[in-house]
């Protein structure tokens, strides 16, 4: 419909060029029509027709009009819009990609519903097409148009609806799939600093929003989305965003990060007075002497910007703060300081009965302890080191390997671009997590200039397998009796997906797949390059297990405290090449319910949820196998998929209360 709308304004500007040469008059087209249709009906009666777990079909001439509140442009909704009118909202599924470029926020549209379904995905109210099976699809796009022939009809644009300033704990079924507005919120501290999604692995990801009273909600943001990798905001402020539910949980998906004015003073906090600054920490580092600690005895007040905590535990009592010109370590005899010196957070150190000296050639704060330097008391520091006002993350500076020669980087935050892991580090850990060991691999550039990356073995990254890619590597730079070495403060601070010095992409599209899961760290989630593990309900996600020698992954909801979990394991994209098909093996323990099913998608963009998924028959373990005896899957046909990118999906469904079963996969494998 669109192609054909082009090729008539082609065909109209030529005939009407044609006729200005002859008249020698330059006429001014005439303006597009801007269909009307009569409506009967609002979205609240369409609404009306919902059953709770049904896709009811639309028999009688329902027509409504609405206005476009959320599209697909920042990918961060898929394959459908979110229309309000004056009685509600709801979401409406439409088979297409880029749809903003027809039905964009502020556009009008008209929808003619006879003929289409009224059904909800767990919860959320969703318009579409329904199949014999009872499942709600989506609108073929060739239905978006005319008034004629189309069952949506877009019409004018640029009209504007003015969202419900609302409080969270005011959130009812009344504003599912509508614009609200909550004010005076913001993401809490332990989530500072990270990222909207995981954009490396395109994975979903839910923060969580906060109000001055302790109340809280999901945001939940798709890997896929534009703005996934930008870091959530760290003030107060207000929030525009779509208000949908998953079962019983309530989220928020916002469209862009415009719709964030989170720039204020945050609330809960214990901001105490803080002095005006007289020293800065050059001035601090100029009684600095290696191998020798120095009493500070004046009267000296620096201030700096906390550029990494012990949030990952990469970092061990000690923040770093930074100022324009240079960073110093802090020592501190206390956990969890992360709730109170987050990432951003200006720090005033009043340094007088404090001490510098250093830790194998790394400067440090601490305590005068004869010949070192050791943490000021957890009854100390409040009185010493004071938290004041939040300035944003500190921008890191990019350098070269090559720049990291002598110690004018010490304790800075760094940034290293096109470096990668060195070949013979690739398949290895960040870290020994079994065992708690720190470990050092080599991060080089393709000059073959290298310097070591050190993370702890008690780092919540630790058993994640390094990536095998090239790309963008931010760290706090350190040393070591004379090594000079990189430490991360988190994984997303490592964003390797580009293609190596040597041209290898290690990402992309999979001509076959084997995986047995043997990298994967035993008892920790999983984490497999281009591997999707996601949790849609709950909190649980699939984790790596270790028996005999073999490794393998599971799901369970075995003493989970949740109401209910639904998680995901998705494997890459595999392209089909013909004759294809997928095995691998199950287990279960423990069995009390049937807990597992496994699915194939052609159209997987990152979250569950807005995919297309295809039931497969596979052979599973269940109540007449023994724990953990092994079931083959038998080969499962793809051939019907050949020449499409497809994916499978593993999903585990269950419940603390009664649906505990434990289910294992292994040996996964999808043949040429």
């Amino acid at each position: 419909m669109k192609t054909y709308f082009y090729s008539l304004l082609v065909i109209l500007s030529f005939s009407l060029g044609f006729i200005s040469c002859v008249d020698n008059v330059i006429d001014e087209p005439p303006a597009a029509e801007v269909p009307v249709l009569e409506t009967n009906a609002t979205i609240s009666d369409v609404v009306d027709l919902w059953v709770s777990g049904q896709n009811r079909l639309i028999d009688t001439d329902l027509v409504f009009d609405a206005i476009v509140v959320a599209d697909d442009e920042s990918g961060n909704f898929y394959k459908n819009i979110i229309v309000e009118d004056e009685t509600g909202g709801i979401t409406i599924r439409i088979e297409a990609n880029n749809i903003y470029s027809v039905m964009p926020v502020g556009r009008r549209i008209y929808v003619k519903a006879r003929g289409l379904y009224v059904g909800d995905y767990n919860g959320l109210i969703q318009m579409g097409f329904g199949d014999d099976n009872g499942d709600l699809l989506t609108i073929p796009f060739s239905l978006v148009g005319d008034e004629d022939e189309s069952v949506i009809v877009p019409a004018e644009r640029f009209q504007d609806v003015t969202p419900a300033t609302v409080r969270m704990t005011d959130l009812g079924s009344e504003h599912l799939s509508t614009l609200i507005k909550l004010e005076d919120v913001q993401f809490v501290v332990n989530e500072l600093g990270l990222p909207y999604a995981d954009a490396d692995n395109q994975q979903t990801l839910n923060r969580n929003l906060e109000d001055c009273d302790g109340n809280s909600i999901i945001v939940r943001t798709s890997g896929f989305s534009s703005f996934a990798g930008d870091e959530i905001p760290s003030g107060n402020g207000d929030l525009l965003a779509v208000y949908t539910v998953f079962g019983t949980t309530q989220q928020l998906v916002i469209r862009d990060p415009a719709d964030l004015t989170m720039t204020g003073e945050r609330c809960g906090e214990v901001v105490v007075d803080v002095p005006d600054p007289n020293a800065t920490i050059g001035d601090v580092l100029a009684l600095y002497q290696e191998g020798n600690v120095t009493a500070i005895s004046s009267d000296m007040i620096f201030d700096g910007v906390v550029t990494a905590n012990d949030i990952s535990g990469n970092f061990f009592k000690q923040i770093i703060i930074e100022d324009e010109n240079d960073a110093i370590n802090i020592q501190i005899d206390d956990f969890d300081l992360f709730n109170t010196f987050y990432l951003g957070r200006r720090v005033v150190v009043k340094a007088q009965d404090l001490a510098i000296g250093d830790f194998n050639g790394l400067p440090q704060i601490g305590m005068n302890d004869g010949d070192n330097v050791s943490r000021i008391p957890s009854n100390i520091y409040p009185t010493k080191i004071l938290a004041a006002e939040n300035e944003g993350e500190k921008t890191p500076q990019i350098v070269s390997i090559s720049d990291l020669q002598n110690g004018d980087f010490y304790n800075k935050l760094i940034q290293l671009n096109d470096v990668e892991f060195v070949s013979g580090a690739l398949g290895s850990t960040f870290a020994d997590d079994a065992n708690n060991s720190a470990l050092n691999h080599d991060v080089a550039n393709c000059d073959e200039e290298s310097v070591i990356l050190r993370s702890s073995g008690f780092a919540d990254f630790a058993g994640v397998q390094l990536p095998e890619g090239n790309g963008t590597l931010i760290a706090i730079f350190s040393v070591y009796q004379g090594t000079k070495q990189l430490v991360v403060r988190k994984i997303q601070d490592v964003s390797f997906t580009g293609d190596r010095c040597d041209g290898g992409n290690t990402g992309g599209v999979l001509e076959s797949l084997n995986e047995n899961f043997e990298s994967v760290a035993s008892d920790q989630d999983v984490s497999l390059s281009g591997w999707t593990n996601t949790a849609v309900q709950g909190l649980r996600v699939w984790r790596g297990k270790e028996f005999g020698g073999n490794t393998y992954v599971q799901a369970t909801a075995f003493q989970d405290d949740q109401p209910s979990m639904e998680t995901w394991l998705i494997s890459p994209k595999v392209k089909m090449n013909g004759n294809n098909s997928l095995s691998f093996r199950s287990a279960q323990a423990f069995y009390n319910h049937d807990g597992l099913s496994v699915y194939v998608s052609s159209d997987f963009n990152g979250d569950p949820s807005s995919a297309t998924w295809t039931a497969l028959s596979p052979t599973l373990a269940g109540n007449s196998q023994a724990n953990y005896d092994w079931v083959e899957s038998g080969d499962l046909d793809l051939s019907s998929y050949n020449g499409e990118e497809i994916v499978i999906g593993f999903k585990y469904e269950g419940e603390g209360s009664g649906g505990t079963t434990s289910y294992i996969i292994d040996d996964v494998v999808i043949t040429k």
